[in-house]
């Protein structure tokens, strides 16, 4: 990778880390001069124990994609009943183009939302305040899904061919990393806006599409379509993927809700990796009810 690219990368981390140490760290912040009513009346954890009676939250998590393995942990709160258990009634609303996560929580339509790390960090730069809470990804899943007949196998050939890209999103920066770190001019390259549906890259108008390693491949070949993944890992550009965010405003006026659903979710993802096959119909079954969008 580059110098300049590495050093942007390295500060946004950096930045990155900052945020959740002020956001999140070992020492309790000092308590909102004038936090709502609603929040200080909500009930500790020990005394709802005790009593029996929980006075539920409402709160909802915008996804950055359609309902899919890549929120295994938010869903797998949700099957559970963790996100009961912790006081909260979580609606989790799917996401996409016409739902862009970032604004969907700016504008409080949404409590909190997934995006890459880096995703908020621009964000922050362009004044709209939010907090990352957690990120679940260590490494990103993102892959470069190709035909496996079409003669691509690796990111040098991408030159002359058409490469969808996310504009704005971290599978932009990590592209634009994979490029730098290879030495391929993007130039070159015949970029077109990617789409909400696979069908520009299912009839070849589209030679290389971004994906989740843990979603469209399957789906892809599923429909019998004989493909290949490049990873950008392999080419030098590791990333931390998808995590957890919410508004300053909203985290520090709701301590006790943000860490709920933080710890709720935490356990959803303790539990996820250890679905078996009953426990995975199970799983499927529960995103397939929830919605595409709201």
């Amino acid at each position: 990778m580059n110098t300049s690219y590495r050093l942007s990368i390295g500060l946004v981390l950096l930045c990155l880390c900052m945020v959740i140490v002020a956001a999140c760290g070992g020492s309790p912040a000092a308590p909102a001069p004038a936090a709502p009513a609603a929040e200080s009346e909500e009930p500790e954890a020990a005394d709802t124990a005790a009593s029996g009676a929980l006075e539920t939250t409402d709160v909802s998590i915008r996804l950055s994609w359609v309902p899919q393995w890549q929120f295994a942990g938010y869903i797998a709160a949700e099957v559970n009943g963790y996100y009961d258990e912790a006081g909260l009634n979580v609606t989790i609303n799917g996401g996409g183009p016409e739902f862009p996560e970032i604004q969907m929580v700016a504008s409080e339509a949404d409590t909190f939302g997934t995006q890459w790390p880096d995703t908020i960090m621009i964000a922050r730069e362009n004044d709209v305040d939010l907090v990352m809470l957690a990120t679940f990804f260590q490494t990103s899943p993102t892959a470069y899904m190709v035909h496996a007949d079409s003669g691509i196998a690796s990111p040098e050939d991408f030159i002359d061919k058409s490469v969808a890209v996310f504009y704005g999103s971290g599978l932009e920066t990590e592209y634009r990393g994979m490029l730098a770190e290879v030495g391929v001019d993007a130039s070159t390259i015949t970029e077109v806006p990617g789409e909400f549906t696979l069908e520009p890259f299912l009839s070849r108008r589209v030679d290389v599409w971004p994906v989740y390693a843990t979603d469209q491949p399957n789906t892809v070949r599923n429909q019998g379509v004989d493909i290949n993944l490049l990873f950008a890992r392999d080419y030098g550009v590791t990333m931390i993927g998808d995590g957890l965010f919410a508004t300053r405003a909203f985290v520090e006026a709701n301590p006790r809700t943000t860490e709920a659903f933080v710890h709720a979710s935490l356990r959803g993802w303790n539990w996820a990796p250890k679905i078996r096959k009953k426990r995975s119909r199970l799983f499927t079954n529960t995103t397939r009810r929830l919605p595409l969008s709201n």
